[in-house]
């Protein structure tokens, strides 16, 4: 989790998350790069596709629809696998378990450190919800 200014575009702290990223394995070390990332519509820019792809990360980034837009010709519009696409609603269900919380939807906490350590308290509070069912 990474918390940042409102008004910082989404597409900047993807990379610096990427370079977080440790998956621990059975055996071995951590692994360091996705296979993939799945986004939405909001992470379609050019700059951050060929970061990923120099980085050896399928991005799975619906393209947005913008009029007068010029296509590359070749390419088809939709260009990314919808089949893995399909589990990004897992993510959105969690953002509106945590927009239950008002604390966390408004963002009244003036330093980040406060919202961190509501954000973190509000996961622990669904965590729990989901496992006393």
């Amino acid at each position: 989790m990474a918390v940042t200014a409102a008004t910082v575009h989404e597409t900047k702290p993807v990379l610096a998350m990427l370079d977080k990223i440790r998956v621990r394995r059975s055996r071995g070390r951590p692994q360091q790069r996705p296979a993939h990332l799945i986004a939405d519509r909001g992470y379609d820019s050019m700059p951050l596709r060929r970061a990923l792809r120099k980085r050896n990360i399928q991005p799975i980034i619906p393209r947005r629809e913008w009029k007068g837009r010029k296509r590359r010709p070749g390419r088809p519009a939709g260009s990314f696998v919808v089949g893995r696409y399909q589990g990004r609603w897992k993510i959105e269900r969690l953002h509106a378990w945590m927009d239950i919380y008002r604390r966390v939807a408004v963002c009244w906490d003036r330093t980040p450190t406060a919202f961190t350590a509501w954000v973190t308290l509000s996961c622990i509070l669904i965590c729990m919800n989901n496992i006393l069912r």
